[in-house]
C-alpha cells in the first residue's frame, strides 16, 4: 500500500491453510453457542442501539433498555462511540442497566442480553471485561479495528476465562473498505476478526444511513455462516 509505483491497491479476500487456522482460537460461542445461551433456536434474533450520545443519562438508557427488552428485544447494545463519557460513565451505567436487565427477564421470562461496550486502552478493556462478568453479564461488544487485533485477541483471550460472549462492532472499517479502488474489504476484515475469535459482528444493512450494498451484505454473511 504504500509503494510509489502503484496508484491504487485492493485487498479482496483471504484464505487461510487449516494449521494456520488451527493456531487460533476462533470464536468461543459462535452460532449454536449464542442460539444455546439465548434460548431462541429458529427466529431471528434482535438487537437494537439507544443513542446515549444524544444526551440520555445513565437512568434514562437504563429505563429505555428496559422498554426495549420488555418490547421483544433480545439485545440491547451501546453505541461503538460510547466508552465512558461523564454522563453515561461505564462502570454506573453497565450496573444499572444489567440490573433493569434482569428485571426485564423476571417479567417476560426470556432470556435478555446487554453489548456492553468495553473498547478502551487493552488493561482497561480487560477491566472492564471482568466488571461485566461481576455485575452478571453474559457479553460484550468491543470496536474491534479501533482496540487494534492484538488488543482484542489479549480481550478475546481474558474473555475465554471469563466464559463472556463477543459481540464486534466494526467503526473505522469504512476508512478501509469504501473505495472499490483502494484499501482492504470487509469481508477480508471480518475474517480476520472471525480467525481471532468474535462470536457476532456487525455487517450492516442492504439500507439504512451507512454505505452496502447486497451482494456485500450477503457475501459476509454467508462466509460467516460456515
Amino acid at each position: 500500500f504504500g509503494m510509489k509505483a502503484l496508484k491504487n491497491l485492493r485487498l479482496e479476500d483471504i484464505q487461510f491453510s487449516k494449521k494456520y487456522v488451527s493456531s487460533f482460537k476462533g470464536p468461543q460461542f459462535g452460532i449454536q453457542g449464542i442460539r444455546k445461551l439465548t434460548q431462541v433456536k429458529e427466529r431471528p434474533l434482535i438487537a437494537t442501539v439507544p443513542k446515549p450520545k444524544v444526551g440520555m443519562t445513565t437512568k434514562e438508557f437504563a429505563n429505555v433498555a428496559y422498554r426495549l427488552w420488555t418490547g421483544g428485544v433480545d439485545f440491547v447494545k451501546t453505541d461503538e462511540n460510547m466508552t465512558s463519557q461523564p454522563f453515561v460513565n461505564f462502570y454506573k451505567t453497565t450496573r444499572e442497566v444489567l440490573k433493569m436487565r434482569d428485571k426485564a427477564e423476571k417479567e417476560t421470562g426470556e432470556r435478555k442480553f446487554f453489548l456492553a461496550n468495553v473498547t478502551a486502552e487493552t488493561n482497561e478493556m480487560v477491566k472492564r471485561a471482568h466488571f461485566v462478568k461481576k455485575c452478571g453479564g453474559e457479553f460484550i461488544m468491543v470496536d474491534f479495528l479501533t482496540a487494534g487485533f492484538s488488543g482484542f485477541q489479549t480481550l478475546r483471550n481474558e474473555c475465554q476465562k471469563l466464559k463472556l460472549a463477543i459481540h464486534l462492532h466494526r467503526a473505522l472499517h469504512g476508512s478501509m473498505t469504501r473505495n472499490p479502488k483502494h484499501g482492504i474489504s470487509m469481508l477480508t476484515l471480518a475474517k480476520l476478526a472471525r480467525l481471532i475469535g468474535g462470536d457476532t459482528l456487525h455487517i450492516g444493512t442492504v439500507i439504512g444511513k451507512l454505505v452496502g450494498k447486497r451482494e456485500d451484505v450477503i457475501n459476509l454473511k454467508d462466509s460467516l455462516n460456515r
